[in-house]
């Protein structure tokens, strides 16, 4: 039988979801700093901040230990589709 273990956090919901659109933000500027392309602050911001937030919000209410490995593929392939489309906007900004 196995020990089922209860997260209980003081994080309030949605802290995940604010702290995935930070590190988006600061994501957005990175990019803006190193290329000097206004334009894709949007779609870098975008494409890190939703999984991210998603990330962060199943790690803080808990729900971690019962996540499948069809839930992480989605989100590791929601970041791989993020990246490229980061790719696509640079080369057809340059």
């Amino acid at each position: 039988m196995e020990r089922q273990e209860i997260y209980k956090t003081r994080i309030f919901k949605g802290a995940g979801i604010l702290i995935g659109l930070a590190v988006g933000l600061v994501a957005g500027i990175v990019t803006v700093v190193i290329t000097g392309i206004m334009g894709l602050i949007g779609a870098v911001s975008a494409s890190v901040a939703v999984p991210a937030g998603i990330y962060f919000e199943t790690k803080f209410q808990g729900k971690q230990k019962e996540q499948k490995a069809k839930e992480r593929r989605i989100y590791l392939w929601l970041i791989g589709v993020g990246l490229i489309l980061f790719f696509i906007c640079y080369f057809l900004v340059k």
